[in-house]
């Protein structure tokens, strides 16, 4: 691959920046001072050019500064000087002076993550010629390691970390290129994947509505692996050699530069690179890395002291031999456990000469390391930036996740193995870097035998370890086609191991899980000695925050251990029992996600202390992050997704929790008003929402609060959370020594004490305790409202020192709830029955069909699963029944009057019919909770064959209804069918362009339900805009925005969108709507569309006055139109016939075999 080299001159400019760095002026020409500083424009002895002001009297706005213009006549070109693709829509004088770039900063990283985005957006509008705007770093995740975790706003960071970010930012202070407030009141674009091919899209898009327009891009991988080059597009950071050459001015401003630096005398200026004034000398920079955000991220970025250890040792062995000189500075974090303390020691006693950093501001570590000889990095991004900035040291970089997945602009680029041994030749090369003076170094010829190759001679340093790299690489959402999740969770699941589950020791497991529950721990001790009620409350919170309206929440993901999750409420302290079961997890490995192990380890605390289980479903899927649980709340896309309306508190459905931060109600009572004849109407929708009836609800809440206790003995609260402070989120306010926060001195909910006299005992006496006492409500330690037994009705004897919550006496004060009491009071039997089958429902929900469960512990397949019949055995003649299909695409049906079918130059046509029909039935499923799909072929029952979206669905089931017929006694089934019919129809409308991609992978199988059970909670959903519905839709369906878009494109019935209530489709009247090409992009993207309503009062878009005649366009393709991720799609499928089709023959084969599950990421259609 082509070398990419940034010159020192940059990181002149940087660090003089972290004095002071005020925005540059806009020069007199118009023209970006910053960019001109250097004493060069964009090309040679050429000043910038400027555009003419437009025609349409609008001034210049951005101060861009284009690439060279072409010759008259020549072609547009499609690549910039240096090799990036370039669209010719930048080629338009208005693109130049109305869109300009700048990042967007929305997605918590570490700090040398988002300067290094920073840093390639800058390039890239000086590729593309258009401007930059600066927007400098507004939170910061982590610093090399250290957690500074975002919170909304930036709010709750310590002044200490603040300053240090504000001071590491400096450093990264690039120069804002366009004039100063002239972007005020401009359309926002954002593009959370950037590539060049979306960035065209968002240009086109701003010309096509002529609103100058900030594009605010957020991952770069795709921008920098199309153009490894692209960093030679700003003159200040172009390398020695780069074509094109950059003549007499680079050398001109050479030494004006080195005497800026006196003490770094030998580089600077145009081409120029830092270096030591005495050649046979060298400094010796170290990044280390102390942990990471996750866990999971620090496992795989983690690296021994005695990887470090080592290159130090060969590195500094090699130099002593050629009699150089050198100095060891060792950057890392002050040892936080008696261990790191010991790791510190044993450096400084290997290392005696090295000067340990430790803590020192991220500015300090970037300068230091950006001008060292030799840099050692870590596997983090914090050691990529300055790695970048010094294109003449020699790096030596870990295996085998190198932070950056291109390379280096450096020369000397070294891959040490686990053990910091390097290469063979590696040392050889090392001595020859340092023996030949700075004026005559050459970079050592390409070895094929060794990692250690010349990145100028066209070969990636990476190239002897690429496959490695690939595999465990940091994942980047830059690879992403939409929200971040739903690639990590598809990756995810193609790296799933459903042997190693299967395979696991579960009774291994369970074993050491009961060990665990009465083993006390200094650092959290147990309540009764016993960790059970722990691990039912962080099972059940971890389950508990599933809902129905969207198949959102619920332990698949293990996502209580990442925000927002992990921040609620509810959740305090839930990070003492991840911590007490990390060792399980370590012991079991791949085969036990974090998801199964917080699940079961509830599940065991259940029968440790005698009660009753159904059995346990295995396979969930660890998530990377909470990205999923975002919509969750209390965030921003919560807010847009599934508001709280009333006010939080009163929360209703979309959402499923009363309260934001909690997983089901205020247990003190309605905003903690303790009133229980309140407190119950709340219960039972917010149990309800996440799909549970009464006697689930009222077994659950008994059964649980069967054991444990809560907490607010303490009142003056838990202490700062884990987003002020992470490493100890909760420590405890009251207390001193080691009992802190602990035992005695533990606050979690703010109420104390226990249900039950027994709290490591499985009864029934939470529910007796309910009906024998008289309760009182009261203030308790923790400063909450909670209730006192006061007199028992029958009989004497002391009170028990046992409390309720309101939550608990609203079961006594609605008939329904308090005659579920009363029997599980007297009953024991009937308590267990349903407790085990709630709490298997509870664990399990969001998991899908009885077919994606894993493990020895499965139990039988339980109603709520909705499980399908087997497939009739033997099949139907498939090549029979495709044939009767293509038959009944044409002409009218008996079943169907001629007015009911669309009509086309040949005839009635029902293909369009079949296309919706199919669409619609497999539609519904959602990759959330991994329910709905047209397996089952629901579609033909309530409540699916009601909603106001399947009107005039039938007029389709009653086309296929005699085909069906034919075959009653020959297995097929209603799902194959209507499956078969919409492929087959998109087969013969794109004149057989898609076969191989449709009709050729059609997934035989299916099976039909006797009923509509389970549709309920799969109902359309509503959202506030339509923007936001688009986007949410395709989220839930697992789809990506292009795969929507493509579908958006199937054929289109007119009669079924009037039934609906539409003027028409889209196409305009005589369109011969058996034809599948790209005609709907071009008419979407080629039409002004107005707002309108139709006849019958639907929202639709009309073409503007004016405009050619033409069909209407539904709310939800206009949305694609204005929604960047969408609308690139949009034009690329307007653009290309061929790409459209086979993108939606990709998009229809998944939507159709998406619920074909084997295991939890396996597909019988695979």
């Amino acid at each position: 691959m082509p070398r990419r080299a940034w010159s020192a001159l940059w990181l002149a400019h940087l660090l003089l920046a972290a004095t002071a760095l005020a925005p540059p002026p806009v020069s007199a020409s118009g023209g970006p001072a910053a960019w001109q500083a250097a004493g060069q424009s964009q090309h040679a002895g050429q000043a910038p050019h400027r555009p003419p002001p437009q025609a349409h009297g609008q001034p210049t706005a951005t101060g861009a500064v284009p690439a060279a213009p072409a010759p008259p006549g020549a072609p547009p070109s499609t690549r910039t000087e240096f090799g990036c693709p370039r669209d010719p829509v930048f080629d338009d004088p208005w693109v130049r002076d109305n869109v300009v770039l700048s990042y967007a900063a929305e997605i918590m990283d570490g700090l040398g993550g988002q300067v290094a985005r920073q840093m390639a957006i800058f390039a890239a509008a000086a590729a593309l010629g258009l401007g930059y705007e600066h927007a400098p770093l507004r939170c910061i995740g982590h610093i090399g390691g250290r957690p500074h975790w975002r919170p909304a706003g930036c709010a709750g960071v310590a002044p200490r970390d603040a300053a240090a970010m504000a001071r590491a930012a400096a450093f990264v202070a690039l120069p804002r290129t366009a004039a100063a407030n002239n972007t005020s009141g401009w359309r926002v674009a954002r593009l959370l994947p950037g590539s060049w091919r979306l960035l065209a899209g968002e240009a086109q898009q701003a010309l096509r509505l002529r609103e100058p327009t900030v594009v605010r891009v957020e991952m770069v991988n795709r921008i920098m692996q199309e153009c490894p080059d692209l960093f030679s597009h700003v003159p200040a950071w172009r390398p020695r050699g780069a074509r094109p050459q950059r003549g007499a001015a680079a050398a001109a401003a050479a030494p004006a530069a080195a005497a800026d630096r006196p003490e770094r005398g030998g580089g600077g200026g145009g081409g120029g690179y830092w270096l030591l004034t005495r050649r046979r000398s060298a400094r010796i920079a170290v990044h280390m890395r102390r942990g990471d955000v996750t866990g999971a991220i620090a496992a795989r970025r983690g690296i021994a002291t005695n990887f470090y250890l080592n290159v130090v040792t060969n590195v500094t062995a090699a130099l002593e031999r050629l009699g150089v000189e050198y100095t060891v500075e060792w950057f890392t974090e002050p040892g936080r456990s008696a261990e790191e303390e010991a790791d510190l020691a044993r450096i400084a006693a290997a290392v005696p000469h090295a000067s340990l950093q430790l803590g020192a501001d991220s500015l300090w570590n970037w300068q230091q390391m950006a001008t060292a000889d030799v840099l050692v990095m870590s596997k983090s991004a914090y050691s990529l930036v300055p790695a970048l900035a010094n294109p003449d040291a020699l790096i030596i970089r870990p295996p085998p996740a190198a932070p950056c997945g291109r390379c280096y602009p450096s020369h000397w680029v070294i891959a040490a193995d686990d053990a910091g041994a390097l290469p063979p030749g590696a040392l050889g090369a090392l001595e020859r870097r340092f023996a030949a003076p700075a004026a005559a170094r050459a970079p050592p010829r390409r070895r094929r035998s060794t990692p250690l190759v010349r990145a100028a001679e066209g070969a990636c340093p990476y190239a002897a370890q690429a496959q490695a790299d690939a595999a465990d690489a940091p994942l980047d959402l830059g690879d992403l086609d939409l929200d971040g999740h739903i690639q990590r969770q598809l990756l995810q699941a193609a790296t799933f191991n459903a042997d190693a589950v299967n395979k696991l020791d579960w009774a291994g497991l369970k074993a050491d899980i009961s060990t665990l529950l009465v083993t006390s721990q200094p650092f959290w001790p147990a309540d009764n000695g016993h960790y059970g009620g722990l691990m039912i409350r962080q099972a059940w919170h971890c389950s508990g925050s599933y809902r129905t309206w969207d198949g959102r929440g619920g332990c698949n993901g293990g996502r209580i251990r990442f925000f927002p999750e992990r921040g609620w409420d509810d959740n305090t302290n839930l990070d003492k029992a991840q911590r007490l079961l990390k060792p399980i997890k370590d012991k079991y490995g791949a085969g036990l996600s974090w998801g199964d192990l917080i699940s079961y380890a509830g599940t065991v605390a259940i029968e440790s202390m005698g009660g009753p289980v159904l059995g346990f479903c295995a396979g969930r899927i660890d998530d990377v992050d909470g990205t999923a649980s975002l919509p969750l709340g209390p965030t921003k896309e919560q807010q847009e997704i599934a508001p709280c309306t009333r006010g939080d508190g009163m929360c209703e459905q979309p959402l499923g929790q009363t309260t934001m931060g909690l997983i089901y109600v205020n247990p003190e009572g309605p905003l903690a008003n303790p009133d229980p004849k309140l407190s119950a109407p709340q219960i039972r929708g917010t149990f309800g929402r996440m799909g549970m009836n009464d006697s689930e609800t009222v077994a659950l809440i008994g059964g649980g609060h069967a054991f444990g206790k809560v907490h607010g003995a303490c009142p003056t609260g838990a202490g700062p959370g884990p987003k002020e402070q992470p490493d100890n989120p909760w420590p405890g306010t009251c207390g001193s020594g080691p009992e802190k926060g602990r035992g005695p001195n533990t606050f979690t909910s703010g109420f104390e004490g226990s249900w039950t006299t027994l709290p490591t005992t499985w009864t029934n006496q939470y529910f007796r305790n309910l009906l024998d006492f008289d309760w009182e409500k009261h203030k308790g330690p923790g400063g909450h409202w909670q209730w006192k037994p006061v007199k028992r009705k029958s009989g004497t004897g002391p009170l028990p020192d046992i409390m309720m919550l309101t939550a608990d006496i609203a079961l006594l004060e609605d008939p329904s709830y308090l005659s579920l009491v009363k029997k599980y009071a007297a009953d024991i039997g009937a308590l267990e029955t349903a407790f085990s089958s709630a709490w298997y429902k509870l664990l399990t929900r969001n998991l899908g069909p009885h077919a994606r469960c894993l493990g020895p512990l499965t139990p039988p397949p339980q109603p709520w699963q909705h499980t399908l019949p087997a497939p009739a055995s033997p099949p139907p003649k498939w090549d029979d029944v495709k044939a009767d299909v293509r038959a009944a695409l044409r002409g009218a049906s008996a079943a169907v009057p001629a007015s009911a079918t669309d009509a086309t130059p040949q005839g009635a046509y029902n293909g369009a019919l079949f296309v919706a029909l199919a669409a619609a039935c497999a539609g519904t499923y959602r990759a959330t909770d991994f329910a709905g799909g047209c397996n089952g072929a629901r579609i033909r029952y309530s409540p699916e064959k009601d909603w106001p979206a399947n009107k005039g669905l039938d007029r389709a089931l009653e086309v296929l209804a005699p085909i069906k017929g034919r075959y009653q006694n020959r297995n097929l089934s209603w799902a194959d069918l209507i499956v078969l019919a919409g492929t087959i129809a998109l087969d013969d409308a794109s004149g057989g362009a898609v076969t191989a991609r449709l009709t050729g992978r059609f997934c035989p199988g299916r099976t039909d339900a006797p009923d509509g059970a389970g549709s309920e909670a799969l109902a359309p959903r509503n959202y506030s805009s339509d923007a936001i519905a688009l986007r949410d839709n395709a989220a839930v369906a697992g789809l990506r925005p292009r795969e929507a878009v493509a579908l958006a494109g199937a054929l289109r019935s007119p009669t079924l969108q009037r039934a609906r209530g539409y003027t028409s489709s889209w196409a305009p009247p005589g369109a011969d709507v058996s034809k599948l090409d790209n005609s709907f992009f071009k008419a979407l993207l080629g039409t002004t569309w107005t707002a309108s309503k139709s006849a019958s009062g639907v929202p639709e878009f009309v073409p503007a006055s004016g405009a050619k005649a033409g069909g209407v366009m539904t709310p939800a393709d206009v949305a694609m139109k204005r929604d960047p991720a969408f609308a690139a799609a949009v034009g690329e499928f307007a653009a290309s016939n061929d790409k459209f089709l086979a993108a939606l023959g990709d998009a229809w084969t998944k939507l159709m075999n998406a619920d074909r599950f084997k295991g939890p990421a396996g597909s019988v259609c695979k």
